[in-house]
């Protein structure tokens, strides 16, 4: 795992250092990474589980995780949490695996020198198929992967404060007051419109902004946390009282240098969408000048997000103990018996032998040459690949399929 984790920081230097030795074309300050409504994704690697698997065999879990968004978990005050979920009357994790079912992540988000975010893979248990009991030939289960991690969403931008209408100042004005629409600041959760009014109360103009927010991204707002509950943000969502607070949405938000007060400072999401109104406090007189001028508008949205994938599996009864030959044959459940030889599904496929079941396999570089870290470090490979070109990494393809290869070894292609 460990590795892994290099691998990805070396590969990471070495896009940096070839982006920085371009024709000179790269200006990070024209890149504007504050934009899109995603945060921490994730997904299966591969055949990762796979779709159908034989009772009494092996199959690994790997998932890779990407940082999309802008903000980045330290590890510290901002932890993320991985976790998953089985039905442990189908399968159970393996000797030598991980027996947690949660796992701390720490992430760095987006940035002008990292537009793409950062991303690392996490290696799970190797799941072992029970016997099927009962009369179903195929029973079906679902295995649920989900990540958890407090995030913010920070929206900076120019309002207009304008004084005219108390003042009627006569001078040609530098801007007007208008509403302000935005689809995304490079998180789940977004502000998505900033309605600005001036109010004039005791000959001072009052600002007044009406502050919508959305929840944008593909999973779930949950209960809000205190500054000091932040490093256990995601183990407090158990709590009773806390499950009652989901959907909240912490706001704050300053003009120039002054707070503005926001009522509700804790926004519930109905239907994903929410609202609250700011205002300068009663006893700031910071806006009573005779020019309208351009003010920055700072917006922070607090929450904790949670992230699931799922995927279905089918299990199929062999019919057949691990590890024991075929009827009339000495070969394995995973082997065939090819000319007086018995040899591996994986092998076969790679001869070109043409079964059904060979899929992909389609040329003598495939073998049952991995193990389970080996095989998701080959298709992570190709999924960095993706990411970083043109460096043209060299990358692999596994197939976690059951029936190739014996117990712990999988069908793969080094290249």
């Amino acid at each position: 795992m460990e590795s892994i984790k290099k691998t990805h920081f070396f590969l990471a230097l070495l896009l940096l250092i070839l982006t920085s030795c371009s024709s000179g074309t790269y200006n990070p300050e024209r890149i504007n990474v504050y934009v899109g409504t995603k945060g921490v994704e994730i997904e299966f690697i591969g055949d990762s589980p796979p779709r159908e698997v034989y009772e009494n065999t092996d199959f690994p879990l790997a998932v890779f995780i990407s940082n999309k968004g802008t903000f980045s978990l330290d590890g510290e005050t901002y932890k993320g949490l991985l976790s998953y979920t089985y039905d442990p009357f189908y399968f159970r994790p393996t000797e030598g695996t991980s027996s947690s079912d949660e796992l701390e992540f720490a992430l760095e988000g987006k940035s002008y020198l990292a537009p793409d975010g950062f991303f690392e893979t996490k290696i799970l248990p190797i799941f072992r198929v029970k016997p099927i009991e009962g009369q179903r030939e195929s029973p079906r289960t679902e295995l649920f992967v989900s990540v958890c991690y407090p995030y913010r969403t920070k929206l900076t931008d120019e309002v207009c404060i304008d004084t005219s209408h108390l003042t009627q100042d006569a001078r040609e004005r530098v801007c007007e007051t208008q509403d302000k629409l935005y689809t995304g600041q490079g998180a789940p959760v977004a502000v998505t419109n900033v309605e600005v009014e001036m109010q004039a109360t005791r000959q001072v103009m009052q600002p007044s902004l009406l502050i919508k927010i959305e929840n944008k991204g593909s999973g779930m707002v949950l209960a809000p946390v205190t500054e000091l509950e932040l490093p256990k943000a995601c183990e407090l969502q158990k709590d009773t009282d806390k499950k009652g607070n989901w959907n909240q949405v912490k706001v704050t938000a300053h003009l120039s240098n002054s707070k503005l007060s926001c009522f509700p400072e804790t926004v519930n999401l109905r239907d994903e969408k929410g609202f609250t109104r700011c205002t300068l406090p009663a006893n700031t007189e910071f806006y009573g000048g005779s020019l309208n001028y351009h003010a920055t508008m700072v917006i922070d949205l607090d929450y904790v997000y949670l992230t699931s994938i799922s995927k279905e599996i089918e299990i199929i009864r062999s019919g057949l103990p691990p590890l024991e030959p075929l009827p009339g044959s000495s070969c394995k459940y995973w082997e065939t018996d090819f000319n007086g030889e018995c040899v591996s599904n994986c092998d076969l496929c790679a001869r070109g032998v043409g079964f059904s079941f060979c899929g992909t396999i389609a040329d003598a570089g495939w073998g049952c040459d991995c193990n389970a870290e080996e095989c998701v470090t080959q298709v992570t490979a190709s999924t960095i690949s993706n990411l970083l070109e043109p460096l043209n990494l060299k990358s692999g393809n596994c197939i976690f399929g059951p029936g190739l290869c014996e117990l712990g070894k999988f069908c793969c292609v080094k290249q």
